[in-house]
């Protein structure tokens, strides 16, 4: 009867930490699509954001209406 008792014990232990893995792997996975894409979005960004810091150079108008947005 205790033999039965220990292999239930280790098989829910067993489960649970095998639930908790694939979660966790789950999640990691989930996750790896979504930080490339904030990535890409960030240089993006950056790179658009030197194009029209370079143009306001040129552009008095957006130079100022940039000044009031906070960007220069």
């Amino acid at each position: 009867m205790r033999g039965l008792i220990y292999v239930m014990i280790t098989v829910t232990v067993s489960g649970m930490f095998t639930l908790i893995l694939v979660v966790l792997w789950d999640r990691r996975t989930t996750l790896a699509p979504v930080v490339k894409t904030t990535r890409e979005l960030e240089t993006r960004t950056e790179k658009l954001e030197l194009a029209i810091k370079e143009k306001a150079g040129q552009d008095p108008e957006l130079k100022t209406a940039l000044r009031h947005a906070g960007l220069l």
